[in-house]
């Protein structure tokens, strides 16, 4: 009766989960007299979770955005408060916790998109593409993805100040 309840609701695109979700976490808190939390944990569809969070702010009810791979159930069993969640509390939820995030990531085979690979690790990472195929790539390739990383102006999410021009 006064332990942890988890809902999780599956079901097609546009069955009116986000909508449901909502409306369970509003009973919950006015008739239930509960402290609902609602988990955004659709990592393929971003429009579902921007629905989410503004649904969220809607009805008064704090949203947990999750990164991928991120267990919330793990969060929310040990009872951290929706104001304590950090990047470091998930990042430390993350299957990858306590390995470095990637500096370098090289996709080959001429693919331009990350497949929802390491998408919270890859945040500040710099990105190789190349089209010659994983099977066929070579020490040489490998110098030339380094060469180019090395290369590059690194700055973890801060803006690069344009020189001023002289009047």
């Amino acid at each position: 009766k006064n332990g942890l309840t988890v809902m999780m609701l599956v079901g097609l695109q546009g069955a009116g989960k986000t909508t449901a979700c909502g409306k369970l976490a509003l009973y919950a808190r006015k008739k239930e007299k509960k402290n609902p939390m609602l988990i955004a944990a659709d990592i393929y569809r971003p429009a579902a979770i921007d629905q989410l969070v503004t649904l969220g702010k809607q009805i008064n009810v704090p949203v947990f955005e999750m990164g991928v791979k991120a267990n919330p159930r793990k969060i929310v069993k040990e009872g951290i408060r929706p104001e304590d969640i950090t990047e470091n509390v998930i990042s430390d939820h993350l299957d990858t916790a306590g390995i470095p995030d990637p500096d370098l990531l090289i996709r080959t085979s001429g693919e331009l998109r990350l497949s929802n690979y390491l998408m919270w690790q890859l945040a500040y990472t710099e990105f190789y593409f190349t089209d010659v195929p994983w099977p066929d790539f070579t020490k040489e390739e490998l110098k030339k993805a380094i060469e180019k990383y090395n290369s590059r102006d690194r700055r973890y999410g801060g803006v690069k100040e344009e020189p001023k021009e002289e009047s």
